[in-house]
C-alpha cells in the first residue's frame, strides 16, 4: 500500500491471522486470504489446549490453527509410536494407513504420497482491521 498499490492483495497463513489484521489495517485492507478453517473452542480438547496457553502466556494463541495442527501433529507421531516404535518406515506405513484420525482438526487421513487430507480451508477477507469470513470450503 505504501507503493501506491490499490488492488486486494492474496494472502495466506499469516497475513489472515487476527493479529496481523488488526495491526495492519490501512495495509491489509481488502485483502483476500486462505488459511485453514478452524473453530475455536470447538469440544474439551481444543478448550484445554487454548486455556493452557492463556492461562501461560496471559493473551489469546495469536495464530490458533498453526497451534492446533502442530498439536495434532505431535499427538499423532505420539500415537504412531506407540503403535509401531520409532521406525521411519513402519511410522510412514502406519501414517499412510489412517482412515480418519481425530485431533482438534478432525478426520485427518494422507493420501498415498503422504499429502495431509480432510482439511478444510477458509476463505477471508479483511475489512476495517477484521477479518471476514467469505466462504469455507474441502478440496
Amino acid at each position: 500500500r505504501d507503493g501506491g498499490i490499490v488492488a486486494p492483495f492474496l494472502g495466506r497463513d499469516v497475513s489472515t491471522a487476527p493479529g496481523y489484521v488488526k495491526v495492519n489495517v490501512k495495509r491489509a485492507e481488502g485483502m483476500i486470504g486462505v488459511t485453514l478453517a478452524f473453530e475455536v473452542n470447538q469440544d474439551d480438547a481444543t478448550k484445554a489446549l487454548f486455556a493452557e496457553y492463556k492461562t501461560r502466556y496471559n493473551e489469546e494463541p495469536p495464530y490458533p490453527n498453526f497451534m492446533a495442527i502442530a498439536y495434532d501433529a505431535s499427538m499423532m507421531m505420539r500415537d504412531g509410536v506407540k503403535q509401531v516404535g520409532f521406525d521411519a518406515d513402519k511410522l510412514k506405513v502406519w501414517l499412510y494407513g489412517l482412515e480418519k484420525w481425530d485431533g482438534i482438526y478432525k478426520g485427518m487421513h494422507f493420501d498415498q504420497d503422504g499429502e495431509p487430507l480432510g482439511h478444510r480451508f477458509s476463505v477471508q477477507k479483511a475489512t476495517a482491521g477484521e477479518l471476514k469470513e467469505i466462504e469455507v470450503y474441502t478440496p
